[in-house]
């Protein structure tokens, strides 16, 4: 962490600048754009080491800021880019959400607020996916263009159709874990000030959260169900089935639900 200083610096000045992919260079360098992305992810598992040696200090909600710039971060790099760069944006988010995900225990209530805080404005600003799909629609025909043949070009556009659909699934998954963290979050605050759980989420509202937390896939609240002084809550994920709050298989394309802290 030491060594790379310099790097951590740079990074964070960036954050507080307006980001975007220089996409009509990444189309004609294709490799380049390639290890530039590679770069990015290092730099995620340098703010996730740099995460951990603040827990290590015994220094828990800073540790909590290298994992919030690490979830910013992947979300950044994914702006103005394509499918291959919003993939590899999720990725670095997904490292530095599961560091937070482990360290909420360890935030006190105050804490826990000003992260509550952060995730909702980065959750105002995220990467659409609509703006992804239209930047590689574009790196697409670039791409397929060059060769020359227009039926392998109409065959490649209709092979990359599945490839997108599951590219909308993995966004729409990240966009759920952000937003049930977030909620996780209002509640275990919410927890602390009254010793009860909120009868529902939109008792949340303006105390500990700007608005109900909504799932992507279904398009309508997350499913939320007090159970005492704790609650079970989730989305429906990517089956769009009510699985009772089941949790889906890792790594498996199966039914069941996603929660705060799935893999």
């Amino acid at each position: 962490v030491s060594t790379n200083a310099e790097a951590l610096r740079l990074l964070r000045l960036g954050l507080t600048r307006q980001c975007a992919l220089p996409a009509e260079a990444a189309m004609t360098n294709t490799a380049g754009m390639m290890a530039d992305l590679a770069g990015m992810k290092r730099l995620v598992q340098l703010l996730a080491a740099e995460g951990r040696l603040r827990e290590l200090d015994n220094q828990p909600f800073a540790a909590a800021h290298s994992y919030l710039d690490a979830m910013r971060f992947g979300n950044e790099i994914s702006r103005g880019g394509f499918l291959i760069t919003r993939l590899v944006g999720i990725a670095c988010e997904a490292i530095g959400r599961a560091a937070l995900v482990k360290l909420l225990p360890s935030l006190n209530p105050q804490e826990a607020r000003q992260v509550l805080a952060e995730l909702e404005k980065m959750d105002g600003n995220r990467v659409s996916l609509d703006e992804v799909m239209r930047g590689d629609k574009r790196y697409s025909y670039h791409a397929f263009r060059r060769l020359g043949n227009p039926v392998i070009l109409v065959q490649s556009l209709w092979n990359l159709r599945g490839t997108k659909v599951r590219a909308a699934e993995r966004h729409n998954r990240n966009l759920a874990l952000g937003r049930l963290l977030a909620a996780e979050l209002a509640l275990r605050c919410y927890l602390a000030d009254k010793a009860r759980a909120p009868a529902r989420l939109e008792d949340l509202i303006p105390d500990y959260c700007s608005s109900v937390p909504q799932d992507p896939f279904s398009g309508q609240a997350m499913v939320y169900r007090p159970q005492g002084t704790n609650w079970l809550l989730y989305s429906i994920g990517a089956d769009r089935v009510d699985n009772g709050g089941k949790p889906v298989a890792r790594g498996l394309p199966s039914p069941g639900d996603l929660l705060y802290d799935a893999p």
